[in-house]
């Protein structure tokens, strides 16, 4: 149902305008009273934007539209695309933004110079949608996981393809694929697109528009299901994991060919050398980490000098140092693996973990915790249990910098080059910025709750929506702590309906 707005609503909303320091608003700031905003009686949703190295596309599913955020004049275009735009990609050269609508089943490109438009219908009932790195292709498919158990069927429907959308012709190709596809992985030079399925790994190529499925397990009575996959830099093979098993599989993806070993037992977690040539395995019982040699496939067990619990693990990106630890139990520590002399160090931390991430250049990690602080101070202890805790953590030297904050922490999302990391805290209405490098930290108040948030390409600027009846946006400068933001920008659309 489309949303209509009367005339004297309209005239209401931009009455209401006022202007504030880095601040504006395309129908006016609802007049406030005692530091709270007097909101419209409907409230527009919004769908996590994705941004170009100098717009921001935001989709607006209740009105069929997406918004174009000019974050250099602050300017605002109201784009109309299919029904229901939930999910949205921009491509690397910054020329297309790619939307999946999910209330009409197409998939709309935006070309950004001009704002014109080619919808593209794709299968019924999808619901998810992914881009290859080079910004070429877009892949629908419907994926069990988001559906919550809602499946609607009104004639027949099957669970066994993905829809191809070639972004630069504006063509649509469907594929067969295993049943019920889990995950989508891309080979580096975006030539193939590997679907992972129950059992099945299928096999896209694009250049040639063929697919090759490849059944995982010989029995066709064996159950077990694929956890995760790690593709090979150079795309010539793939390593998968399995639900509660100690198996891995090699997969050539020229021939086909799968060779199969055991890895130790409880397989927890893989992870692949940025240069393919090893695979990190953790065995989560006894806590040791495999390594397997992608040319050999021999193993070489690393044991640290005391039992581990772990579970998870992290490279750096230049692969010379990992991360271990555990993401489910009570122990406040993380232990440093030296990959090429498995050395191991363990350090204490103030909480346990609940994940982590190492940006790039990788000499320090994001620690997002859980659990009971063990400072050994009883007052921090006190201090660390009352609020949620992260921590930056230095690889080379086990130096850590815990931080409460006042709210349980949101999205994260960091600069290109990792030097500052950005933190939404709903609960309080703020975001922080990690400085990565000197371990310093900022903090900055929004005017309404933030919801999603990313950062542009090659800049230290992030985006933010928040929340608000009619749309808004803001833009913080990490270096410079300047914010701006854009309050109204839907308003345009419900003009246009």
């Amino acid at each position: 149902m489309r949303l209509y707005l009367s005339i004297f609503a309209l005239i209401f909303l931009i009455s209401c305008a006022k202007s504030e320091e880095g601040s504006y608003s395309m129908e006016g700031e609802p007049p406030t009273s005692g530091g709270y905003e007097t909101s419209p009686t409907f409230s527009i949703e919004l769908s996590p934007p994705a941004a170009t190295d100098r717009y921001v596309f935001v989709p607006i599913p209740s009105l069929d539209s997406v918004a174009k955020v000019d974050s250099l004049s602050m300017t605002i275009t109201s784009i109309k695309v299919g029904k229901g735009p939930e999910i949205i990609r921009t491509t690397p050269d910054n020329k297309h933004a790619v939307v999946f609508n999910s209330g009409s089943y197409s998939v709309s490109i935006i070309y950004v110079d001009n704002d014109t438009v080619v919808t593209i219908p794709v299968r019924e009932f999808f619901n998810n949608m992914q881009m290859s790195p080079d910004g070429k292709y877009s892949l629908s498919y419907f994926d069990l996981s988001l559906s919550h158990g809602n499946i609607r069927i009104e004639d027949v429907r099957s669970f066994n393809e993905v829809s191809v959308v070639d972004i630069l012709s504006g063509t649509e190709m469907l594929y067969p694929v295993g049943f019920n596809p889990k995950q989508i992985k891309f080979t580096s030079d975006s030539r193939e697109a590997l679907v992972i399925s129950d059992r099945k790994l299928s096999i896209i190529e694009f250049s040639t528009s063929t697919v090759s499925t490849i059944s995982l397990t010989e029995d066709p009575f064996d159950m077990r299901k694929p956890r995760e996959i790690e593709v090979h830099p150079d795309g010539s093979l793939c390593f998968i994991s399995y639900e509660n098993s100690d198996v891995i599989s090699k997969v050539d993806l020229s021939s086909g060919e799968i060779f199969t070993r055991t890895a130790g037992p409880l397989v927890s977690d893989i992870s692949l050398s940025s240069d393919g040539g090893n695979l990190y395995i953790v065995n989560k019982s006894p806590g040791n980490v495999s390594v397997l040699n992608s040319s050999t496939l021999t193993i070489t067990t690393f044991s640290p000098p005391t039992q581990l619990k772990i579970d998870s693990i992290s490279l750096s990106p230049d692969g010379q140092l990992s991360l271990l630890y555990s993401s489910t139990g009570a122990e406040a520590k993380i232990t440093v693996m030296d990959t090429a002399t498995g050395v191991f160090i363990t350090y204490p931390l103030i909480k346990p973990i609940r994940d982590l991430v190492i940006p790039p250049p990788g000499s320090s990690a994001f620690i997002l915790h859980q659990g009971i602080a063990s400072t050994g101070d009883p007052s921090l202890d006190a201090f660390f249990n009352a609020y949620p805790t992260v921590s930056l953590f230095r690889l080379t030297s086990g130096e850590s910098n815990p931080v409460a904050v006042a709210s349980s922490p949101g999205r994260l999302a960091f600069s290109q080059d990792g030097s500052q990391g950005f933190l939404l805290l709903p609960g309080v209405n703020s975001v922080m910025i990690a400085h990565m490098d000197t371990f310093l930290i900022d903090g900055t108040t929004l005017l309404s709750k933030p919801s999603h948030l990313g950062v542009f390409p090659n800049s230290h600027k992030a985006y933010m929506s928040l929340e608000h009846p009619l749309g808004r946006v803001s833009f913080l400068d990490g270096t410079t702590m300047r914010l701006d933001t854009v309050t109204g920008f839907a308003l345009q659309s419900l003009i246009m309906e």
